[in-house]
């Protein structure tokens, strides 16, 4: 499916890099890694940690951002870059 945004450089690892891999944004960068949409149970999305925020990871944009559209207490997507 064509993207207006770029896809995640390797799939196959969307969604093994770190939490604590910081998220980045803007206009340059050299690959992206993967899209984030971060969940936070005390706005209403499920509390499936005991109440800690947590994210899904996904391949393109469009599909986080369908995600995050779709799920309350979901920010909307970030980017992982490298």
């Amino acid at each position: 499916m064509p993207s207006n945004y770029p896809l995640a450089v390797d799939p196959a690892r969307v969604g093994e890099y770190p939490a604590e891999a910081k998220s980045g944004g803007g206009y340059f960068y050299d690959e992206v890694l993967e899209y984030r949409v971060w969940c936070r149970p005390w706005l209403g999305a499920p509390d499936e940690f005991n109440g800690v925020v947590y994210y899904y990871a996904f391949d393109s944009f469009e599909a986080a951002k369908a995600f995050a559209d779709g799920t309350q207490g979901a920010e909307q997507p970030l980017v992982l870059i490298r």
